[in-house]
């Protein structure tokens, strides 16, 4: 005798549940993971400011080696960890969306309510052309869909300069 569309169709729903349930535990825990994630990033940022004050290290200094370092390790082991799994698309897009979202939510949307904080121009006349420069960098390797070890060494050397010329102008 032949399954019924009654049970064929209980069947469907059977194999439909558990997953279900398994896509809500899995979107339950990305959302845990990130609030998780975000309570440390606002304990990391109050701890290196008052670190900061303590070691009368400059505002300059704080953002981009303490803060801009620690906030950028989550997406340092993201990066590796698509790679490493052969996932290069989604590492490439991760770092673009990530630097996107910081330029948008980090830069452009504090100084749209803040503008008159930004007193140092010479920071933009540096860490513009930076980004720039990397991301023109990371596009070129994203169309010849390789990074060679020579292009990697540069963009690390890129960032060192970057570092040191911040060091020299911010004394």
């Amino acid at each position: 005798m032949a399954p019924s569309l009654a049970d064929n169709e209980q069947a469907v729903a059977n194999q439909e549940a558990p997953s279900r349930l398994m896509t809500m535990r899995y979107f339950s825990e990305i959302v845990v993971a990130l609030l998780i994630a975000l309570g440390g990033v606002s304990v990391m940022v109050q701890y290196g400011q008052m670190l900061a004050l303590e070691l009368h290290i400059s505002q300059v200094i704080l953002g981009w080696l303490i803060l801009a370092v620690a906030t950028s390790l989550p997406n340092t082991v993201v990066a590796f960890s698509l790679a490493r799994t052969q996932h290069a698309v989604a590492c490439v897009e991760e770092v673009f969306s990530s630097n996107s979202i910081n330029a948008a939510f980090g830069v452009a949307l504090p100084l749209l309510f803040w503008h008159a904080l930004l007193h140092d121009q010479l920071l933009l006349l540096l860490d513009a052309p930076l980004m720039v420069m990397l991301t023109a960098g990371a596009l070129w390797c994203v169309h010849r869909r390789r990074i060679s070890h020579a292009v990697a060494v540069l963009l690390l050397l890129v960032y060192i300069a970057w570092v040191v010329t911040h060091l020299l102008l911010s004394r």
